[in-house]
């Protein structure tokens, strides 16, 4: 009995706690923190970059760690700062991390270069930090679930079995019948779904507001959006789950599929590789660049629309064109 409330009671304070690693001065310091030390595959982790300096220091730009990341999926990533904090200057990174399969995880120790007064090159250096990832579910508290079950109601004496019976025998056939109707009106609303817009007339009507959006000026938000109205394009017109993977995942299975030709399949790898350039290796594209990457992804889509078949050719081939 005490075994499972001490397993819970420890998961409950570690995992929830922050995973914190320090180094620095007093007048430069680098941190390094996750939110959480245990996740589930259903979470996200936080990793949080922060560097804190001194007034005389505020210049000092703090690198992007994206490349060091191993075994997580970058969902996001945002910059802020410096900005100015009490006696301190503030610059923050911030990953948002998710794990697809479970087991130990290391976010690896982090070093900063930096000149210091004296003129002399310095260097702060974090620990690693462990994170551990479960495919075991938690509750809604993040404890672990132990698998009691409630204590039956008492059954009051003196009913009726045949009552009990029936009433269960209908209630059974209306659940049955009402499943039977929502399944066939789910599937009517997917076909009319299907039938009212195509894929690329989906991409064309997001990649032509999005060239109303006037994002030119913002273009990590832009490239965010352009790569994700090309993998939705992508997986909707080839079914090939492209919103899940990576862009070298995706050059490397792409060629195994149909239905585009090498010049579209390296067209749409290229868009997406300079979005990642954008998004997280923070190359500042300018406006012009932005329209052309616009203008590349508007081609690939017309170009791979499916051609509309005549109805003479139809005829000639003995095929009915009612």
């Amino acid at each position: 009995m005490m075994r499972p409330l001490l397993l819970a009671l420890f998961l409950l304070v570690w995992g929830h706690a922050p995973e914190i690693a320090r180094a620095g001065t007093e007048d430069v310091r680098l941190e390094s923190a996750v939110d959480r030390a245990l996740i589930t595959t259903t979470d996200e982790l936080i990793w949080t970059i922060s560097l804190r300096v001194t007034a005389p220091y505020k210049a000092l730009q703090l690198p992007e760690y994206g490349s060091l990341i191993s075994g997580f999926r970058v969902v996001d990533f945002s910059r802020k700062g410096p900005q100015e904090d009490e006696d301190r200057w503030v610059t923050e990174l911030r990953y948002r991390l998710h794990a697809d399969v479970s087991g130990s995880y290391i976010l690896p120790a982090l070093e900063f270069k930096y000149q210091g007064a004296d003129g002399a090159e310095r260097t702060l250096k974090t620990s690693d930090i462990f994170v551990e990832v479960s495919a075991v579910a938690t509750d809604a508290k993040g404890g672990v679930k132990s698998g009691l079950r409630d204590i039956k109601a008492a059954r009051p004496a003196g009913y009726d079995r045949r009552w009990l019976a029936g009433g269960t025998a209908a209630l059974g056939t209306l659940l049955v019948l009402g499943l039977g109707a929502f399944f066939w009106w789910r599937r009517q609303q997917r076909r009319s779904r299907i039938i009212a817009t195509s894929p690329h007339e989906e991409a064309r009507a997001a990649l032509e507001e999005l060239k109303n959006a006037g994002l030119e000026g913002e273009p990590k938000e832009f490239h965010g959006r352009l790569s994700r109205i090309l993998r939705q394009y992508c997986e909707a017109s080839l079914a090939f789950p492209a919103t899940d993977r990576t862009v070298e995942e995706i050059s490397r299975d792409l060629g195994a599929l149909g239905g585009w030709n090498g010049e579209a399949r390296a067209t749409f790898v290229d868009v997406l590789r300079r979005g990642d350039l954008v998004t997280f290796a923070n190359h500042r594209a300018s406006p012009e660049e932005c329209r052309v990457h616009l203008g590349t992804a508007i081609n690939l889509v017309e170009g791979t629309a499916p051609q509309p078949i005549d109805p003479l050719d139809k005829a000639a081939a003995g095929e009915s064109v009612i």
